[in-house]
């Protein structure tokens, strides 16, 4: 699966739109940046909510961010990348320093399940590519 780049704040970078889904059947729609620096894929705790997942039950799992350390809510959902579904953990994090409506894609929870996951930077349009 092949993914151009994105314009954010004046940058080329790899945003792709996936979908989560939660124990409801509830499928959410979300922008995430595919970040080859973070361990945990981590998204707003607004999204728990959209998805039918209830927080409050979830296990802590600590966050480190450049500014400090948060705690976030570790829980088991099912990603929609381009259509290739697979279920894994996410973290959600209260009041995330960046937009509201971006996430994070990390290596624990996602890159693992392709066989490669390639950021093209040279390329004349930068792309991302991940093989399944």
């Amino acid at each position: 699966m092949k993914f151009n780049y994105k314009y954010q704040n004046g940058y080329l970078v790899p945003i792709i739109s996936i979908s989560i889904q939660g124990p409801s059947g509830i499928s959410h729609g979300i922008r995430v940046l595919v970040d080859s620096g973070a361990i945990y894929s981590i998204f707003p705790e607004s999204h728990a909510l959209c998805i039918g997942l209830d927080t409050g039950k979830l296990p802590d799992q600590p966050i480190i961010f450049g500014s400090g350390t948060v705690i976030g809510k570790k829980g088991k959902i099912v990603y929609n990348i381009n259509g290739y579904k697979f279920q894994d953990y996410a973290v959600f994090v209260k009041g995330m320093a960046f937009e509201r409506n971006l996430a994070l894609l990390g290596r624990l929870d996602v890159f693992k399940k392709f066989k490669s996951v390639v950021f093209n930077e040279r390329a004349m349009h930068p792309y991302l590519y991940l093989a399944v």
